[in-house]
């Protein structure tokens, strides 16, 4: 399989090798990626992401939003991408070798206390054209990250 890339800093960019990704086109579709992605290392519950971006529909039609949303943003990934794991509970972004994010290697940059090179990741704000409620704590935490008095007190 082609390596993604997935580049968050500044505006969403999805690369299948040096191919944009450009049918993952929707603000609704790359919200739903952009949150599977930052929270790939635990699945989330299909009621909680339902209610998450839909949450002044009733259960149902929240849970049939995301259902065909799911279903759009698979057929928008390469045919091979096999990252995207859904199953009647729970919705993953799932991590491997054919797959990388400048926030993923940022956050592993902080992490190791190597302030150049997370600072060499960090472009421009996390997800800078999306507005949703939930990019906000983690733009924040992210802005905060790359300046080295927070990095050097964890």
């Amino acid at each position: 399989m082609t390596t993604l890339r997935i580049e968050m800093f500044g505006s969403l960019r999805i690369l299948c090798g040096d191919t944009p990704i450009s049918s993952v086109n929707t603000s609704r579709l790359r919200s739903i990626f952009a949150y599977l992605v930052l929270h790939c290392d635990t699945p989330v519950s299909r009621e909680r992401f339902a209610f998450l971006l839909w949450p002044d529909s009733n259960e149902p039609q929240a849970r049939t939003n995301l259902r065909q949303l799911l279903h759009h943003l698979r057929r928008a990934l390469p045919p091979e991408c096999r990252l995207l794991a859904c199953d009647h509970q729970n919705v993953q972004w799932l991590r491997d070798a054919s797959c990388s994010a400048d926030i993923w290697e940022f956050d592993a940059a902080v992490e190791r206390g190597a302030l150049e090179e997370a600072a060499n990741l960090y472009r421009d704000d996390l997800l800078s054209g999306f507005y949703d409620d939930w990019i906000v704590p983690l733009r924040a935490a992210t802005a905060n990250a790359r300046h080295p008095c927070s990095i050097n007190s964890r």
